[in-house]
């Protein structure tokens, strides 16, 4: 594993709360799950194009 790979992974583990803390407001804001998806996967898209951008 890369230097970059430990980054990324290090990253993710500690943003995973958050973004379990985000699911979780969406949920009680009573939002669809088709909603909450597609806000999750906006995130996941935007924070690929973090990653990767930086290359």
């Amino acid at each position: 594993m890369s230097d970059f790979d430990r980054e990324v992974a290090k990253i993710q583990k500690y943003n995973q709360p958050i973004l379990e803390g985000f699911y979780t407001w969406l949920q009680q804001a009573g939002l669809s799950r088709k909603t909450i998806k597609q806000h999750l996967g906006n995130i996941h898209f935007f924070a690929d194009y973090l990653f990767y951008s930086i290359l």
